[in-house]
């Protein structure tokens, strides 16, 4: 009998523990889900192209319209960032901005004359 009652509380307790498993693996599930819900896309609004006005002078001027400049610029890695820290990268071989950011942000994406 003493046996019978051990053997049940051991059977509960496993029971207890692949229940609270079971949903801690649902509420990391459901958490990440959230997290790349909160993911943004760019805007126009959202992006402020600087173009320096003279090579190595670094004074820079905010551009007007959306294209990145293709001739003459190089992306500048160390002065582009953005206000609520979203990281900026730029893909050399597509020549793109890639923008990750977990809330909506305002990003300054600069580019060096080359001479």
């Amino acid at each position: 009998m003493k046996q019978t009652k051990i053997g049940i509380i051991k059977y509960i307790v496993v029971l207890l523990l692949l229940a609270s498993l079971y949903i801690s693996g649902i509420y990391l599930f459901s958490t990440n889900d959230q997290n790349n819900n909160n993911a943004y896309s760019a805007s126009a609004e959202s992006l402020a192209f600087m173009y320096e006005t003279e090579v190595g002078s670094g004074n820079y001027e905010e551009g007007s319209g959306s294209k990145f400049p293709l001739e003459n610029y190089t992306f500048n890695e160390y002065l582009s960032r953005c206000e609520n820290g979203s990281t900026i990268t730029y893909d050399t071989e597509t020549q793109t901005v890639l923008i990750s950011a977990d809330v909506s942000d305002k990003c300054y994406v600069y580019f060096d004359l080359i001479g």
